[in-house]
């Protein structure tokens, strides 16, 4: 993976969330975003790993690895205010020691002068003769820092830096605009020296207590100074959510590392747009339009002290620094959604700046202003235009799709355009495969109400939701009487949910490709597809899902390759649990007596088991169960899909 890279958000085959941590052989993502691995050897200045085996990746840690790596990625200068063991210093070390970088410490107190920062002549320890020289001169830590060495990636580590006096600030503000500019640093202490620098070899982080506040000696930093950084404002105690998370986890009573839902990871495409692309972005006029006035509103609210009354650091929203940092953050994180990357932009540069739940408030409410609304028919979600030599080639999928859905839910439901990479001849791949196009539509279902609720009531509220989402007419009076809660909301399954036994089945609303099956009947067994025979399996059934999942994932390139697909956002996988209901109430089933193997786990007192969805003979398509992995019959089988991404 290359500098600035991120990993892709899609979920496992195994159906868990993704790893908010995620390792390979040259890099490591913290919420998706990519950092590379420095390839030289480990030095006195890499930390060393197993100090940090005991670190607890709760929400607001992770969430702050996230702000750092942003930070690390854009090769912008990051200063972090926040009190006093909530985790600052500890995460860059940690984040280091992943990263196999270089820290060069130093530590901005009364004691600390220029030359301990930038370096100084020292008695030639290994002078041996009269030629050799009487003194050498030794780098600072900022110095040694900043010089590039083949395969090292450096960060420069200023604490307790408003603790600094005047001399220093001014002299670190030459090497922070240096290295923002790609200049030279000159070392006046050395003969006028001139350094080069490199932002995407050397990452410089400051950080700080709060002034006042009970820290004795730090003092509020010219806004002239903090403009050239950007200016995380961390919690001032550690969240009582993350000391209760941490302390559970040191006793082993929670996992070290949190899951996330997908809205706290962060995407971007392979590579960086370049500044001239962004004017062909739809929509990219107006939402500007809309940021110019949310800027001004929200410079306005500072002025007025309408938002950060509260914080002794006085800052502002600089007008040249902030567009500039949103314009980079834009080329380097478009995700085909300009709203999205915009909004995502701003909660980053300006909401990051205030402290209380009410400023960060007033500043979402001015942020979710900003955005553009396309004509009617036009979705939000829209790549670059083609070029003359590639021709435009996005499908806008089956035209009888929200049709369809009306009929399976009772409401219409709102699509979006297939990704740019399904052509006819991958639509003409597909069909060879036995496979075709649907739309999973994203459901208005609310996590933290099935788990305040309990589940049957809230299923048959879901019901009146969609009216239609109902038993099919083989379902008599007295068997509904058996089931309260409508076979296609089946009252186990969300219950287990509910219960934390199975993760919440999350539907962004997506394309995917999903087998075309016959409706199966009690005892028959599948006939072979092309997929199976490519899986490696002459039957569908008597198989494990270990073997399944293992086929899945030996497989998958080959399955892509064959279906024309190269996009790193489409996954081979089997259906969620709620997928498959949905479908199979799509295709118009109505009657299933076999059970199928699904892409999620269930975690009960016996251990985890995969579950299962079918066995619906009065009508409807929505028990299930769980079986043991060693589970198997003629009743048996899987439906596999291609989840395709943007």
């Amino acid at each position: 993976m290359e500098q600035g890279e991120t990993m892709d958000k899609e979920k496992s085959t195994e159906g868990q969330r993704l790893p908010p941590i995620e390792e390979t052989k040259n890099s490591v993502s913290y919420l998706g975003v990519g950092l590379p691995k420095a390839t030289g050897e480990n030095g006195q200045f890499v930390p060393k790993r197993e100090q940090y085996s005991d670190f607890i990746n709760d929400s607001f840690s992770l969430e702050l690895q996230k702000n750092i790596a942003v930070s690390f990625h854009q090769g912008d200068p990051i200063l972090i205010e926040g009190g006093t063991s909530i985790g600052k210093t500890t995460a860059i070390r940690k984040m280091a020691s992943e990263l196999n970088w270089e820290v060069h410490y130093v530590n901005l107190n009364g004691a600390t002068d220029v030359e301990d920062l930038m370096g100084r002549y020292i008695p030639n320890p290994n002078k041996k003769n009269a030629t050799d020289p009487e003194y050498l001169f030794a780098d600072g830590k900022v110095t040694s820092g900043l010089r590039q060495e083949e395969g090292k990636i450096k960060i420069i580590l200023l604490d307790e830096f408003n603790s600094a006096a005047p001399n220093i600030l001014i002299r670190l503000h030459e090497v922070v605009d240096a290295l923002n500019r790609g200049e030279n640093v000159v070392l006046s202490e050395d003969a006028s020296e001139a350094v080069a620098t490199d932002k995407t070899k050397t990452k410089i982080v400051g950080l700080m207590n709060p002034p006042g506040k009970g820290y004795f000696g730090r003092e509020p930093l010219d806004p002239a100074q903090l403009r050239r950084w950007v200016y995380f404002k961390a919690p001032s105690t550690l969240p009582k959510e993350a000391f209760t998370h941490a302390t559970s986890a040191l006793f082993s009573l929670e996992p070290q590392m949190v899951g996330l839902p997908e809205e706290a990871f962060l995407s971007s495409p392979d590579s960086a747009l370049l500044p001239e692309q962004l004017k062909e972005i739809p929509g990219m006029e107006q939402i500007l339009a809309k940021y110019q006035e949310f800027h001004e509103g929200a410079k306005k609210h500072i002025q007025e002290r309408k938002i950060g009354q509260d914080q002794p650091q006085i800052f502002t929203f600089d007008d040249r620094m902030e567009p500039k940092r949103v314009r980079d953050f834009v080329l380097n994180f478009y995700n085909g959604d300009i709203n999205e990357t915009f909004k995502t932009a701003l909660r980053y540069y300006y909401s990051n700046k205030v402290e209380s739940a009410e400023d960060k408030a007033k500043l979402e409410e001015m942020i979710n202003l900003v955005e553009y609304t396309p004509p009617q028919g036009e979705s939000k979600r829209r790549g670059l235009k083609k070029t003359e030599e590639e021709p435009e080639t996005k499908g806008e999928g089956p035209k009888d799709e929200v049709e369809a859905w009306v009929k399976v839910l009772g409401k219409e439901v709102s699509t979006q355009p297939l990704p740019d990479y399904i052509t006819d001849e991958v639509k003409a791949n597909l069909e060879k495969l036995g496979m075709e196009l649907r739309f999973i539509p994203k459901l208005d279902l609310s996590e933290s109400e099935l788990k305040t609720k309990e589940a049957e009531k809230y299923l048959k509220e879901l019901a009146k939701t969609y009216p239609n989402w109902q038993p099919k007419e083989s379902l008599n009076d007295t068997q509904l009487e058996d089931w309260t809660v409508p076979r296609n909301l089946e009252q186990w399954f969300w219950g287990e949910v509910k219960d934390g036994d199975i993760d919440f089945p999350e539907l962004p609303g997506q394309w995917i490709a999903v087998e075309t099956l016959p409706k199966p009947t009690f005892g028959d067994k599948y006939n072979d597809s092309p997929i199976t025979e490519m899986l490696g399996f002459s039957e569908r059934f008597n198989t494990s899902w270990d073997d399944i999942d293992k086929a899945i994932k030996k497989n998958e390139a080959d399955i892509l390759k064959e279906i024309g697909v190269t996009s790193k956002n489409a996954k081979v996988r089997l259906l969620e649990p709620l997928e498959w209901n949905l479908v199979a109430n799509r295709e118009g089933w109505g009657q299933t007596n076999t059970y199928e193997w699904t892409n999620a786990e269930y975690r009960g007192d016996g251990g985890v088991a995969r579950v299962v969805v079918g066995h619906s003979d009065g009508g409807g398509a929505g028990y299930a169960g769980w079986g043991a992995p060693s589970g198997s019959g003629d009743g048996i089988g899987f439906r596999l899909a291609v989840v395709l991404g943007s």
